[in-house]
């Protein structure tokens, strides 16, 4: 973990990089890595295909094929995985993409793996509480990334934040039909815990083949920077997705 960051409880705006200021607007502290765009004349066309996130908003995911996964890539195996605000961002995608059918063809979704899933809701759970003055996630830290990210207006019970509101009958049939399997991977030591394991539960309740890998301590993203965490997490994907390809 970077050292020099400001102190979450004290200054949770420096702490994503940014500035409050006093009209509301907000500034970004260091500059952002830029690389130009630049067409490569040579490369032929590269299959893609745009998700809708937000139809209001534009706001899209783009999966797109390299040259080199046309050439060395299984298609017909392919798992969406992402880490903390990714993971969320892999569970809507995800049940975007099913709903879609055939929509992504040659592209076959096999499952989905949330890895520290960063969910949200109004009614603080009991890990939250636990972990209010966490150092690494503290609910001050939390809450302002959903003040930040979520549309004007919304609480932390909008969708996209708390994905237990959005569930209704049916929610997982296209998924159900396509039999995806999840895993999910968490830590005792992350405030947002309790909010995967619920996630868990339900998606599992629906009829889903879900692997749940929850440890004890640890901090939200800790195998990200704990090399025998990483081999733990490395473990854990290669028998996920050896037994749904398998199964």
């Amino acid at each position: 973990m970077a050292s020099n960051l400001p102190d979450p409880e004290k200054d949770p705006y420096g702490y994503f990089g940014l500035r409050l200021n006093s009209d509301g607007s907000i500034t970004r502290l260091p500059e952002p890595p830029g690389t130009p765009a630049s067409a490569d004349p040579s490369n032929p066309h590269h299959l893609s295909k745009d998700i809708p996130i937000n139809q209001s908003k534009a706001t899209w995911a783009r999966i797109f094929v390299d040259e080199w996964l046309e050439k060395y890539a299984d298609f017909s195996r392919c798992f969406l995985m992402g880490t903390s605000a990714g993971g969320t961002i892999a569970y809507h995608v995800g049940l975007r993409a099913a709903a879609g059918g055939d929509d992504l063809m040659p592209v076959q979704i096999k499952g989905l793996v949330l890895h520290h899933a960063f969910f949200g809701g109004i009614q603080r759970t009991d890990s939250e509480v636990r972990l209010a003055h966490d150092k690494v996630v503290p609910l001050c830290v939390t809450d302002l990334a959903w003040q930040l990210c979520l549309p004007v207006g919304a609480d932390r019970d909008h969708e996209h934040s708390n994905p237990m509101v959005g569930i209704k009958a049916g929610h997982f049939d296209a998924v159900k039909t396509l039999e995806w399997k999840f895993l999910f991977v968490g830590y005792y030591g992350d405030p947002l815990v309790d909010r995967q394991i619920e996630l868990a539960k339900t998606v599992e309740e629906n009829g889903l083949t879900v692997v749940k890998k929850f440890y004890e301590g640890g901090f939200h993203g800790c195998d990200i920077f704990d090399p025998s965490r990483a081999e733990v997490l490395r473990t854990n994907l290669q028998e996920f997705i050896g037994s749904a390809v398998n199964s």
